[in-house]
């Protein structure tokens, strides 16, 4: 479990989030939802212990997150952004980094065997000895989420990582993240900007603006009210007759 306790964070003259609660259990999918500059990627990078907050704190179970050693973070909690590297690694080479949290002097059977665990899991074997710099923009980010797992975290934090995606690919990347956030029982915590993809696979909403969440809580929260006042515009929220809803501006 993540935990938001009172937490603030301002750039030099900039305050950003103020007095944010908030608690992220394991096995759901928590999306993070809000115009441009709100703050979703400082709290991404809050959750990952790369910034120090104002005030308040991130606990990770009993502990202040951002005074974990960083040797500790990195067992613990993973994170894909949505820009990924153009190197001439191979996939395999860039996923055994994932382990560079539990690498002695050299890598090991186990860490192998972890890699190309995943590897199968994500249906990425034929990509294992291709270049990075060979691989299309859905089989890159694909390698990201490969990446992190490697990593065997408890906690996945994604930062708009479906944004440069066709529709296919999203649609791809969110099945994967939902199937491994159940399957490992992740506390997966992940911002987006496309409303239905985060009605479609969403468990677990916070609603961010003007420094604080405006509602938080399960699909109740998602209402055309909310939404509205969260981006601006004019928003209808529809259910089809299978119960999935969907957005209209």
């Amino acid at each position: 479990m993540i935990r938001l306790d009172n937490l603030s964070f301002a750039y030099p003259q900039q305050p950003v989030l103020s007095g944010l609660t908030a608690v992220f259990t394991p096995g759901r999918l928590h999306v993070v939802l809000g115009g441009n500059g709100v703050g979703k990627t400082t709290l991404i990078g809050l959750l990952a212990g790369r910034l120090k907050p104002a005030r308040g704190c991130v606990r990770l179970s009993e502990n202040i997150l951002h005074t974990l050693p960083v040797e500790i973070l990195a067992r613990r909690l993973a994170l894909v952004t949505q820009r990924q590297p153009l190197t001439e690694l191979t996939v395999i080479d860039y996923l055994l980094l994932g382990r560079k949290p539990y690498l002695g002097w050299r890598v090991g059977a186990a860490d192998r065997e972890v890699v190309f665990m995943v590897l199968r899991e994500l249906a990425l074997e034929p990509l294992a000895l291709r270049p990075l710099s060979r691989l299309s923009g859905g089989e890159l980010q694909k390698c990201a989420i490969a990446r992190a797992l490697v990593q065997q975290p408890k906690i996945l934090l994604l930062d708009e990582a479906t944004s440069n995606l066709d529709l296919k690919n999203q649609l791809a990347m969110m099945d994967i993240i939902r199937r491994e956030t159940r399957e490992r029982s992740l506390v997966t915590i992940i911002t987006l900007h496309d409303l239905n993809l985060a009605l479609r696979f969403g468990d677990h909403f916070f609603l961010l603006k003007d420094q604080r969440f405006l509602a938080q809580g399960d699909r109740s929260v998602l209402t055309d009210d909310n939404l509205s006042r969260l981006y601006e515009v004019n928003i209808r929220v529809f259910k089809d007759v299978e119960g999935n809803l969907s957005v209209v501006v």
